[in-house]
């Protein structure tokens, strides 16, 4: 078989199907841009409710020069309207490649009476998505899209519009806590008062209440988190819940072992109830060689081991969000604050990552960072 052929295969729970899954991403490392974390297909393989429910998963593939792989879910709408969605798209720079896959995608979608693509997303927004748009001369942050150029230009050249921006920023960490911290103490002292909300660190929950990553309780404490991350992003630009087995594939307790447990923030109702969380990542693209070896792909690394290998201290500001009920409430923005507070002794530098365009608080990380270092996202549609 030579390399110009494209291969389609549906993905179903039997064996066969997921080896080819598994030889699908064998070959994704030849295509990813240094500093890439190599994707982990351990949520695709293993997500048997998604096919299931009525979902469907194609592999396009022409090996050694462009693959992707498409979704369908009847549940999947954007703006009201049906669409299915490619994910893991790489390739090298040659658009006729490419554009045979997204010929072959389109070709799939009408099959389910779908007009439009959305993409890149891996199957999910967990599971990561979008699109290197801009920033080109700054190394990614860690999970973050760090494709080449080329990428963008391939998708506007088939056909594709970007219709979301995203941008992440990176600033001095002790500089912001300065600037906001006169803004924000009495933030915190209202909510105490009038709220009864008070706020502890990530590390310090864990050992009040028993559940951290290698406790007994830990599935309890992941249970409740999992269900507030629901009330928060269900209304999200193109937001899918997680199936079971792509909570424990994503967001289990390796995923939590990697969080900072000093600057990650949890806000508490009288003192026990979780309202909001806002969870912080040190840059890990900053590790050093030595350890990265050590890594199997896919693998989270250990904040607890991994923290003196950085080469640069940074924190990210990673997912974060406030029960519906608290929304009017100045939670977000306190926390906001506390991961620079907290951090501050860990960290010399911070970043708000990947905040959209539309966000209430794009305004905010302006005024912290500035406009001249900064990461740039996007995500693309295209009308079949």
């Amino acid at each position: 078989m030579t390399q110009d052929i494209l291969q389609e295969t549906r993905l179903t729970i039997k064996s066969a199907t997921l080896n080819h899954a598994l030889d699908f991403f064998s070959v994704s490392s030849e295509y990813n841009a240094p500093l890439c974390w190599p994707p982990s297909p351990a949520h695709l393989i293993n997500d048997i409710e998604f096919i299931e429910s009525g979902g469907d998963i194609q592999l396009f593939q022409i090996k050694g020069e462009a693959q992707l792989v498409g979704y369908y879910h009847p549940t999947f709408s954007f703006e009201n309207k049906p669409y299915v969605c490619f994910g893991y798209w790489e390739g090298k720079d040659k658009i006729e490649k490419h554009q045979s896959l997204f010929n072959a995608l389109s070709n799939w979608a009408k099959k389910h009476s779908v007009a439009r693509v959305v993409g890149p997303i891996n199957g999910a927004t967990a599971a990561g998505y979008r699109l290197r748009i801009g920033g080109f001369d700054k190394a990614a942050f860690y999970q973050e899209p760090c494709q080449p150029r080329y990428y963008k230009d391939l998708l506007t050249n088939i056909g594709f519009n970007c219709c979301e921006t995203y941008t992440s920023w990176l600033g001095s960490l002790t500089r912001q806590a300065e600037t906001f911290r006169p803004l924000v103490t009495p933030m915190i002292k209202e909510l105490k008062e009038q709220h009864s909300i008070s706020f502890i660190p990530l590390g310090d929950y864990w050992k009040r209440f028993g559940n951290g990553p290698n406790s007994n309780n830990f599935e309890a404490f992941l249970s409740q988190i999992q269900a507030i991350a629901h009330s928060i992003f269900e209304d999200n630009i193109i937001y899918s819940p997680m199936t079971l087995n792509m909570k424990n594939a994503i967001y289990g307790a390796d995923y939590f072992s990697a969080l900072c447990p000093y600057s990650s923030v949890i806000a508490l109702k009288d003192s026990k109830e979780i309202t909001g969380f806002f969870f912080t990542v040190p840059d890990y693209n900053q590790l050093n060689s030595n350890y990265l070896s050590n890594l199997s792909s896919g693998q989270y690394p250990v904040f607890s081991e991994a923290y003196s290998h950085l080469k640069t201290k940074c924190i990210l500001a990673k997912t974060g969000g406030v029960s519906p009920g608290y929304r009017r409430t100045n939670i977000f923005t306190v926390m906001s604050q506390l991961i620079s507070e907290w951090g501050t002794p860990y960290y010399t530098e911070t970043g708000a990552v990947m905040v959209h365009e539309n966000n209430p608080s794009a305004k905010l990380a302006q005024l912290a960072f500035g406009t001249e270092n900064c990461r740039r996202y996007g995500l693309y549609e295209r009308s079949i």
